[in-house]
C-alpha cells in the first residue's frame, strides 16, 4: 500500500485550473497513517476518508496525467505530492463548496476499472 499520496493539477490555456480527485471504494492507504491522530481507520469520520481517498498513489497520477497528455492538448498537468499525515480537521474537495464546476472526463481509454472515478474541479484563477 502506498506510503505517499499524490493531487494531479492541470492549468488550462485560459488560466483555469483544474484539481483532479478520485471516488472509489478501497483507500489508496490506510486512514490511520494518512490522518494524523487516528488509532484505527474506523475512527475516520466519511469527511476524512474522502480526503484520503480522493488522492492518488504516485502510479495512479502518472496513468492519468497520461491519460490527460494524450487526449487534452489544452491542459498544461502535474503531479503534486501531498504532505502525509493530513491535519485531522483536513476536508475533503468534494466536500467544499465555492466557484468549482465538477468535470467529469469521458475519452475512450479510461484508464481506471469503473469503481475508481476521476472528476476536475475547475478553479478560475483570478
Amino acid at each position: 500500500m502506498a506510503t505517499k499520496l499524490y493531487r494531479v493539477r492541470s492549468t488550462k490555456s485560459d488560466g483555469t485550473e483544474i484539481i483532479w480527485i478520485g471516488f472509489r471504494n478501497v483507500p489508496p492507504v490506510r486512514y490511520a497513517k494518512a490522518i494524523k491522530g487516528l488509532s484505527a481507520d474506523l475512527d475516520a469520520t466519511e469527511r476524512q476518508r474522502q480526503s484520503v481517498d480522493e488522492l492518488f498513489t504516485y502510479e495512479e497520477a502518472e496513468q492519468w496525467l497520461d491519460y490527460l497528455e494524450r487526449h487534452y492538448d489544452d491542459l498544461h498537468s502535474k503531479i503534486v505530492e501531498v504532505a502525509l499525515p493530513l491535519a485531522p480537521d483536513a476536508e475533503a474537495l468534494s466536500y467544499t463548496s465555492g466557484d468549482r464546476r465538477l468535470l467529469k472526463p469521458n475519452k475512450a481509454g479510461y484508464p481506471f476499472p469503473p469503481h475508481f472515478e476521476v472528476y476536475g474541479y475547475e478553479v478560475q484563477q483570478s
